[in-house]
C-alpha cells in the first residue's frame, strides 16, 4: 500500500493483522492506494499536522477491490 501527496510517495506493508503505519511529511490531500495481487483500490484521505486513524474496509464493487472507511 503507499499514500501519494504532492508528488512523493510513501509506502508500507500490512502486518499479520491487517494494521500498517505510514508517516507522511506533507499536510493536507492524498491518495491511499492499496494493491491486491494484479488489481488496486485508491481513495482520497487527510494527512494533518498530528497523528490520525483511518479504519479501512476492503471489499469488492462490481468485482474490483473497493475501500471505504469503516
Amino acid at each position: 500500500m503507499e499514500i501519494s501527496v504532492s508528488g512523493k510517495v510513501y509506502g508500507a506493508e500490512t502486518d499479520k493483522f491487517g494494521s500498517y503505519r505510514i508517516f507522511v511529511k506533507e499536510k493536507g490531500k492524498c491518495t491511499l492506494t492499496v494493491h491486491l495481487k494484479d488489481q488496486t483500490a485508491a481513495v482520497e484521505l487527510f494527512s494533518y499536522d498530528k497523528s490520525t486513524r483511518y479504519d479501512w474496509i476492503l471489499g469488492t464493487q462490481e468485482g474490483k477491490p473497493s475501500l471505504r472507511r469503516k
